[in-house]
């Protein structure tokens, strides 16, 4: 059978005009990206170039790579300066400029603050252009990897000791500095052990710095144990991961919006829960985009305080709450009735004792009834300090206890006049209606929504921006790099609708995509390595066609 033959000698100079426009389409995510960045008001970056020296890179083109590489799945320096010279898609974005990998991450970190004002720009397009009104926040949390080795985790004993040991190296080291100053002769060694002084310098400031950690945390907790804190970051915690095992991780929160799916607030959460953060999210939401009318959340995120927050500014909050009241199981007509066996047999318990939960709770009476139907009424109110903050309670007591057949199962004591009592805080009416709201029809079809949002979020950044650690070390530097990723992923959703909507006015080029790629995949690697386009050719010289031969023309 007779080949084509190729109408271009391998060895022969060409002439070819090159036109990056040629080689990304019209439909290309990239052109609507850079589109959608020119509308955005670059004003506070730009002014913190002074114009000395050669002219700087415009930052929109840095930021632009960097959240344009991030929704690609290249997340490090060195894959982002390696997408500048081998992506026809970045290229053509940067018009053939190229950035070394030290650019990006100071960068990174330099505009921390301006990133904030840019991502408030990114969520109020997005909601836009993608029907959001951010009227319902769904909210939820997930643990990322620290940039710090498990096994490098310590007790506050064991860095009591490191700090001690570091600090006499670091006498050692001055003492040898002392002897060689009088020497000019030795000045190679004089600097190398200056360089070793500030290394170990800043080790112990570090570990320092881990010990005081280590100390606030065990104070705190509650369960016997030391706490191990992770060396290499110390912010963030030892936290059990979903796939096994023990990790230094960082806690990461986003607030949701449930109608379009974009992310409208982002933390990283230091020593404080889950709970701790709820109105400070709920708080910035509303400043910046007027606010939501329901919060969704997950139990985590369950507290009195922000039950109260959330009703004195006229949000409903679906949140599930431990029912207050009694269980359904007490529930019954005539709450004065004993109920019978085989439901006692089911009620709540903790160990061998009934819990609040077996107990009914009559509003209208201010009285709970216990399962033989026995009044427990008002008897004093309390106020519990603790955690920086006053909590009032009301304490409910039995009369009598001493002739009840359940009393083995309701009372610890073994004093025979000791009697059952039930406490309720100030919070619990709240509770009560966040459980009924939750309750209702409309109120568990509204929370089902919460989960295909937050968790399709989470979903995206792990694995189709496969993002499952930071690369940075510290709170602060942490949270502008998560920051960055979520506003990565809310660019990302904007050109996935770009993308769909605009596709339909050139369906060609479209189909003609992969052969582009193909095409700008070879012209790369041929004019970036001679010796790697070799050893393709080679390989595929060494594949067998024959089967392929039959079906060609």
């Amino acid at each position: 059978m007779r080949w084509a033959t190729a109408p271009v000698n391998r060895d022969e100079r060409q002439l070819v005009g090159l036109c990056l426009g040629e080689l990304v389409e019209q439909d290309h995510p990239v052109r609507y990206f850079d589109e959608l960045l020119n509308e955005l008001d670059w004003s506070i970056w730009e002014e913190k170039y002074e114009g000395n020296g050669q002219p700087p890179i415009h930052p929109k083109l840095v930021a632009g790579t960097i959240l344009y590489c991030l929704t690609i799945g290249a997340r490090s320096g060195r894959q982002m300066e390696d997408a500048t010279r081998n992506r026809t898609d970045v290229q053509w974005f940067l018009s053939m400029r190229s950035i070394d990998h030290t650019t990006f991450s100071v960068f990174r970190k330099r505009f921390s603050e301006e990133l904030k004002d840019l991502s408030k720009q990114l969520k109020v397009v997005a909601l836009r252009r993608l029907g959001g009104s951010g009227n319902t926040l769904a909210v939820d949390g997930t643990f990322i990897r620290a940039k710090s080795d498990r096994h490098s985790s310590k007790t506050a004993e064991q860095l009591q000791k490191a700090v001690v040991a570091i600090g006499n190296e670091i006498e050692s080291i001055l003492a040898e500095i002392e002897e060689l100053e009088e020497k000019e002769e030795l000045k190679r060694e004089l600097n190398d052990l200056r360089e070793r002084l500030a290394r170990k310098e800043r080790e112990l400031e570090q570990t320092k710095y881990a010990l005081e950690k280590g100390r606030a945390r065990d104070e705190k907790k509650q369960k016997k144990g030391a706490v191990r804190v992770p060396t290499g970051d110390p912010d963030a915690k030892v936290q059990k991961n979903k796939d096994g095992g023990f990790a230094p991780n960082h806690h990461a929160v986003i607030g949701v919006d449930v109608d379009s799916g974009v992310v409208l607030d982002e933390e990283v959460l230091g020593e404080e829960g889950e709970a701790e953060a709820l109105q400070p999210m709920v708080e910035r939401c509303s400043q910046a985009f007027g606010g939501p009318d329901s919060v969704l959340a997950d139990g985590s995120f369950s507290s009195g305080e922000n039950l109260k927050a959330l009703s004195d500014t006229g949000i409903e909050a679906f949140i599930p709450q431990k029912y207050e009241g009694g269980c359904r199981l007490a529930e019954r007509d005539d709450p004065s009735q004993p109920l019978p066996s085989e439901i006692v047999a089911r009620l709540s318990r903790y160990g061998n004792r009934f819990t609040s939960e077996a107990f009914l709770y009559v509003p209208e009476e201010d009285c709970w009834y216990c399962p033989t139907g026995q009044a427990l009424p008002k008897y004093r109110t309390m106020n519990n300090s603790g955690h920086n903050r006053c909590v009032t309670k009301v304490e409910y007591k039995a009369r009598d206890c001493s002739a009840c057949p359940l009393r083995s199962a309701c009372i610890q004591s073994t004093k025979p006049k000791a009697t059952r009592t039930i406490s309720r805080d100030e919070y619990a009416n709240l509770r009560s209606d966040a459980a009924k709201r939750l309750k209702s029809a409309e109120g568990s079809a509204t929370y089902r929504r919460r989960a295909p949002a937050v968790e399709g979020v989470f979903g995206t950044i792990k694995n189709a921006m496969a993002i499952r650690h930071f690369y940075f070390r510290g709170l602060e530097a942490v949270r502008s790099e998560w920051r960055w990723i979520c506003a990565a992923y809310n660019l990302k959703k904007l050109l996935r609708h770009a993308t769909a909507a605009t596709r339909q006015f050139y369906p060609s080029q479209h189909h003609s995509r992969s052969l582009t790629n193909l095409f700008a995949f070879f012209r790369t690697k041929t004019r970036t390595s001679s010796s790697g386009s070799l050893r393709l050719d080679m390989s595929l010289g060494t594949l067998n066609w024959s089967r392929l031969a039959p079906g060609c023309g």
